[in-house]
């Protein structure tokens, strides 16, 4: 999507190399936040809302946001590109420690455009446990609502309902993201060797697991001397690799 920035910015490395670090920093994808510019500003931070509502830059910092973060939208737009971007982190920062963390492309946009709605999957849990047997809040949190019509809001949002049924919900801003940006949407948060590493231990306790069942269950079929035969034969092989590791490494 720096192409598209290019129309704008007239430093493109010096800003896609910013756009990595910012995201590295949020831990999101820098996808998601090219994304989300790109459908607020079309990457011109100077732009204003045009529907008055005062909204100007990058992501469409509203006045009362800009004040909350130390600045106003006219320094704003007195920034270069690669200064909103210092603004454009403090901004999902605030968010993030707000609700929670951004796990994909339409966290990052709920973020912008209704950031409360990160918490819809916590409030209908809570719901439920309030209203329990209630069949609304039995539904996906993917049925909360942001919009609906004959509201004012709705009518300025119309374009997200995507199944056009009169609400905007958080499956409707799912769609919308996924259908005009699909390769970001399709963008995951990689894991960190932390988290892998974790990942390879939970593994590692289910196989063990697996393993006991199905020896406790062959055990039972063939007697105890297939566990011996079958424990021994595991063993030979375990020493065997090993053994390829350690002359490969003396190898060197």
């Amino acid at each position: 999507m720096i192409e598209q920035a290019s129309y704008f910015v007239l430093d493109t490395d010096g800003f896609s190399d910013k756009v990595r670090d910012v995201a590295t920093d949020l831990d999101v994808q820098p996808e998601w936040l090219m994304a989300v510019m790109y459908n607020e500003s079309k990457f011109d931070k100077n732009v204003e809302n045009l529907k008055g509502s005062g909204a100007t830059g990058l992501i469409q910092w509203m006045p009362k946001t800009a004040k909350e973060l130390g600045t106003t939208t006219k320094r704003l737009k007195e920034m270069t590109h690669e200064e909103q971007l210092d603004y454009v982190y403090k901004y999902f920062d605030l968010v993030k420690r707000r609700y929670r963390p951004l796990e994909n492309l339409t966290d990052t946009y709920l973020a912008v455009l209704y950031p409360k709605a990160l918490n819809a999957q916590s409030y209908f849990a809570a719901q439920r446990l309030k209203h329990p047997g209630v069949k609304r809040w039995g539904r996906d949190f993917n049925t909360y609502v942001l919009y609906a019509s004959p509201s004012k809001a709705y009518k300025q949002n119309i374009g997200l309902d995507e199944d056009r049924d009169g609400k905007v919900t958080i499956f409707d801003i799912e769609a919308h993201v996924q259908r005009k940006y699909p390769s970001a949407f399709a963008a995951t948060k990689r894991p960190t060797p932390e988290q892998l590493l974790a990942v390879m231990d939970s593994a590692k306790a289910w196989a063990a697991d697996d393993v006991m069942d199905e020896l406790e269950t062959r055990g039972e079929e063939l007697g105890i001397e297939f566990l011996k035969t079958y424990a021994h034969q595991i063993l030979l092989n375990v020493e065997r690799h090993r053994q390829k590791k350690v002359d490969g490494i003396a190898s060197k």
